[in-house]
């Protein structure tokens, strides 16, 4: 398994369509227990003064999408992922969802952009996949106006650890993002990193947890990560259906997450 911020696996395998990041936002709309959903969550945190909005790392543009009906008529929405992929599915969804955009792709760590440019700034579930975070934050600081703020959601350590370590029982390969994963950016250590570029950090947790009632939905959600075989899918498979029946049919799964808001 390729680590976090392995660039060209991310490009070319991981994020090449938006299929991985769907199955996985299909197991959290499914089986999460918080009924009031992190889109609509991340979204009430943004300062509604705001009007230039950028994103970096949009994917299919999921956060915009579920709240549409709820966007400012003021605000102008630039939309950048550095997978051409993402950028196509987002422009898809987000146009069906009647929500007006300029989009681009570009890497976090060199934004074609003039500084001084957005009121308020999102990396939502994606800075740990940044290489060289120093560099990516130093880049959406200066694209920032004086004033400006940076979204920034993560996860903690023990974020779907129990997924994970399922998943890892069955094969030790399936660990290697949880390794890279604990020294890059996370709920334990994101504040430090954001302090180094910003005036002020704040921490808002995100209180949730899965009650994963499908075996299934474990099995799309560990092969979204690592492609499994045919024969090696029927394994695990099993494997997990046994899983379950140990736990009465319910697996409860940890979430750890939390939004950063940094200020310039």
């Amino acid at each position: 398994m390729r680590a976090i911020d392995h660039q060209p696996y991310l490009r070319a395998e991981q994020y090449h369509t938006a299929a991985n990041l769907d199955a996985r936002i299909s197991m959290h709309q499914r089986f999460s227990q918080n009924s009031y959903g992190v889109p609509r969550w991340l979204f009430d945190q943004v300062d509604a003064r705001s009007t230039h909005m950028f994103e970096i790392g949009c994917g299919s543009g999921n956060i915009w999408q579920e709240n549409a009906a709820r966007m400012p008529d003021h605000w102008q929405l630039t939309l950048c992922d550095f997978s051409r992929g993402m950028v196509a599915q987002a422009q898809q969804n987000l146009a069906a969802a009647g929500v007006a955009a300029r989009y681009l792709v570009a890497d976090a760590q060199e934004l074609p952009l003039q500084e001084a440019t957005f009121d308020a700034a999102f990396a939502h579930f994606m800075l740990y996949h940044v290489p060289d975070r120093c560099r990516a934050l130093g880049e959406l600081r200066r694209v920032l106006k004086p004033g400006g703020r940076l979204y920034a959601a993560t996860n903690g350590r023990q974020h779907l650890s129990e997924l994970f370590d399922l998943a890892q029982q069955f094969d030790a390969q399936f660990n290697g993002w949880r390794n890279s994963a604990s020294e890059s950016f996370k709920i334990e250590n994101g504040a430090a990193q954001l302090a180094a570029h910003f005036s002020k950090v704040t921490l808002l947790p995100y209180h949730d947890e899965l009650l994963i009632s499908d075996p299934e939905a474990v099995v799309s959600y560990i092969a979204s990560f690592a492609p499994l075989s045919v024969a090696q899918q029927a394994d695990f498979s099993a494997f997990v259906r046994d899983a379950f029946n140990l736990n009465g049919g319910v697996l409860r799964v940890t979430k750890a997450s939390g939004l950063f808001i940094a200020e310039c």
